[in-house]
């Protein structure tokens, strides 16, 4: 039997009911197409990422060889 006291009791229902005029279809449908919009936000945050990353590297590479050479001419 479940606590009578606890914050997060046990539910039977496993998902909320759809609003009227929406089945559970089209409720997953949208969540699976949300899901999708995410991941493709967050793959093009990554790629932004990464380029950035890919840009620094080479500008510290860049400032690395100007820097050697001033100190190997001295």
């Amino acid at each position: 039997m479940p606590c009578q006291n606890c914050e997060n009791p046990v539910r039977n229902d496993a998902e909320d009911p759809p609003p009227p005029g929406q089945s559970r279809r089209q409720m997953r449908e949208q969540d699976i197409q949300s899901l999708q919009n995410q991941v493709r936000i967050a793959k093009e945050g990554q790629q932004r990422a990464e380029q950035e990353a890919h840009d620094l590297q080479a500008q510290i590479n860049q400032q690395n060889g100007q820097n050697q050479g001033v100190v190997g001419a001295g």
